[in-house]
């Protein structure tokens, strides 16, 4: 009996516990807007991966950009913010169907941060009372909107 508990013993003792350690953040390189959106306009590829025209892009993001701004002091602390263009580039090019393994690393974010900020985009959308689709409810009004 004493044997086996001395052995237990002598095996925790050789036994180390060791603590899981988090690996350290990734910080990535974000990419320069400007310097995509140049590159963009000058091979004419913008339309063919967005699926949208430029201007079209200009004036969503107008409309949304309010709610795609971060608090800058908090975002620093994680590898700094991540630009509201940036966010609806990524958000639209995946709902045109680019995978997301291809965004992510071409823009410079996290795996992570990449739905995060597709989820925040539609958020944006959604709650944009400017896109809000008005449908003519009365007589009157069907018959103003069919003149239009």
């Amino acid at each position: 009996m004493l044997t086996a508990v001395t052995a237990i013993v002598a095996l925790l003792g050789v036994c180390k516990v060791t603590k899981d350690v988090r690996a350290s953040a990734v910080y990535e390189q974000r990419r320069d807007w400007a310097a995509l959106m140049q590159k963009y306009r000058d091979r004419k590829d913008f339309h063919r991966h967005l699926r949208m025209h430029p201007d079209s892009f200009d004036r969503l993001l107008s409309m949304i950009r309010e709610s795609l701004v971060v608090n800058t002091a908090m975002a620093n602390l994680r590898g700094g913010p991540i630009l509201p263009e940036i966010k609806l580039c990524c958000a639209i090019r995946w709902l045109a169907g680019g995978s997301y393994s291809d965004i992510h690393m071409f823009v410079g974010i996290t795996r992570p941060s990449f739905y995060r900020v597709v989820w925040q985009v539609t958020r944006a959308i959604n709650n944009c009372t400017e896109l809000d689709i008005i449908f003519p409810i009365f007589g009157v009004a069907v018959a103003v909107s069919l003149q239009d």
